[in-house]
């Protein structure tokens, strides 16, 4: 990101860690350690045109996903052929000032631009979590569909067991087995799958948000929080869905004629 020294202090805040917010480049403090940079340091830097300058670090800051892991000067980026084109308009309303007032003000110059809108600090925290929300929002619907899929593979996988055990089925209600036991025996093989396969998901999909988040912090993503109550809610829905799959599967073991099952080869 590029920015104007001279305002930028005022209209965007930064949490500067070391150094000096003008007079050269600003990096944040994970890509200054991932890239063994100290202020001082000397970067050097190719622009789209060819052109080469070299840029010194000046400061670090804590990550800002509104700003990016780099802040560089406005003129510097003029030098290597860059276009400078205004992302975000940080406005500094005066001391007394009404903030109202000032927003209609902004907004009656920006009426010919309808791509371009006006927000205080906290509609733009809003629109930054809710692009968040829609991201969410996808997952939970790609793991209900993913329930759904497990739910039907339960069944299938159960039905094809007691097809293929029709025969053992038939001795064990010959030597006592009532059907209550036997449906008991279908819902509990159904709840070890059920709970085998979300445990072993459970285990991975934590692994995998874990190393995910490790590489999000240039990003602002950089706390790790692990909800245990929902991880152990979700293990008991398990146990209830595999429960549920196992209906029909076990009332068909159930209602098997013992005569014919011991019989079939």
């Amino acid at each position: 990101m590029a920015a104007d020294e001279v305002t930028m202090s005022k209209g965007m805040v930064l949490d500067m860690v070391d150094g000096e917010p003008t007079g050269g480049m600003l990096v944040d403090t994970v890509t200054a350690d991932d890239r063994g940079w100290d202020i001082g340091h000397v970067v050097p830097a190719v622009g789209v045109d060819g052109s080469e300058l070299e840029l010194t670090v000046v400061g670090t800051f804590e990550a800002n996903p509104a700003v990016g892991p780099i802040v560089v000067p406005l003129p510097d980026v003029e030098k290597l052929g860059g276009e400078a084109l205004d992302r975000w308009l940080f406005l500094e309303v005066a001391e007394g000032a009404d903030a109202e007032a000032v927003r209609d003000a902004a907004e009656a110059v920006l009426v010919d631009y309808p791509v371009v809108t006006v927000k205080d600090p906290a509609e733009f925290t809003q629109e930054q979590q809710a692009q968040v929300a829609q991201i969410l929002m996808l997952i939970n619907a790609m793991l209900v569909l993913s329930v759904l899929i497990a739910v039907l593979g339960i069944v299938n996988t159960l039905a094809l067991s007691v097809m293929e055990r029709t025969r053992e089925i038939g001795l064990l209600r010959a030597v006592g087995m009532s059907r209550r036991q036997l449906r008991r025996a279908v819902r509990l093989e159904a709840v070890l799958i059920a709970l085998f396969g979300a445990t072993v998901g459970l285990a991975l999909g934590s692994a995998f948000g874990t190393s995910l988040i490790s590489t999000m912090d240039t990003q602002g993503v950089t706390e790790t929080a692990v909800p245990a109550v929902r991880l152990a809610g979700l293990i008991v829905i398990a146990g209830v869905v595999g429960v549920l799959a196992a209906v029909w599967p076990a009332r068909r073991a159930a209602r098997m004629p013992v005569l014919e099952a011991i019989a079939t080869a």
